[in-house]
């Protein structure tokens, strides 16, 4: 199976799924499209992608890589070119299927796939939630699985669910990050140095990540098999039970998911 596809936006996101693409299509088969004339001309070196925006004629795929506030002229862009048989694959964070829909002046029944990633992607390590368009037929559901699969692991939700996947996948990432801080910031009031707090503490994120992604066990049952009775680990853990780390993580992701629900109305 083998699809023209388009970018309209370039950036970071854009080129994770290009790099995944390129494992079973074509570079000549990928046009980039994009505002900033540095950045088509290193995606073209670096990858050999397609960046004559005349081609946009012979697309079977639009890739919507922009900012919401783009929305609009990207879709103007493509519309001339729509068809029933198109595919418009959106990763524009917050855009819903209907609010594509009624932003597009011909009134073909329109395929949509409405993508969202999180920035593990660009190493083949997302976590994505998608959903489709009542319209989406078959093959291009069976190809827009076979592009997120290449990028991590992808899961199917109603598109109602696309808010509570922004809020803790989307934006999980960063939370990862904030704590990755946190624990090199204490690693150093508690004498370390600054090299030695970092490389400890991103080694603990990265080798825990591991064990949850290959361990049998949930993450509750590998939290008890690390925390002794009267250790260290329940001393820090009590602590945080005390202060309601776990209701305060509830908040945060129903914060996210709140502002993900505004931002797409």
């Amino acid at each position: 199976m083998n699809k023209k596809i388009a970018f309209i936006g370039s950036g970071n996101m854009a080129e994770a799924i290009i790099k995944g693409l390129l494992a079973f299509i074509s570079p000549s088969d990928i046009l980039c499209v994009d505002i900033n004339l540095e950045r088509l001309a290193f995606l073209k070196e670096k990858y050999a992608v397609d960046i004559s925006v005349e081609n946009l004629k012979n697309m079977e795929i639009f890739v919507l890589a922009v900012k919401p506030q783009n929305a609009n002229e990207a879709i103007r862009m493509i519309e001339p070119y729509l068809h029933e048989s198109i595919l418009i694959f959106s990763i524009m964070a917050g855009v819903r299927i209907a609010n594509i829909v009624a932003s597009i002046k011909t009134k073909i029944p329109i395929q949509i796939a409405r993508v969202m990633p999180n920035t593990p992607a660009l190493f083949s390590k997302g976590a994505i939630g998608y959903s489709f368009s009542e319209t989406v037929n078959n093959t291009n559901r069976e190809f827009s699985r076979k592009i997120l699969d290449s990028i991590g692991l992808a899961i199917e939700v109603s598109e109602n669910d696309l808010d509570a996947v922004t809020a803790l996948s989307g934006s999980g990432p960063a939370y990862v990050f904030y704590l990755a801080e946190a624990m090199i910031t204490a690693g150093m009031d508690l004498g370390l140095s600054p090299d030695v707090a970092k490389q400890l503490a991103i080694q603990t994120v990265y080798g825990s990540g591991f064990m949850l992604l290959n361990s049998s066990d949930d993450p509750k049952t590998l939290r008890e098999k690390v925390t002794s009775k009267g250790g260290t680990t329940q001393a820090a853990c009590e602590f945080f039970d005390d202060n309601n780390l776990q209701g305060i993580v509830k908040s945060a992701l129903k914060k996210a998911k709140d502002r993900s629900v505004a931002l797409s109305t």
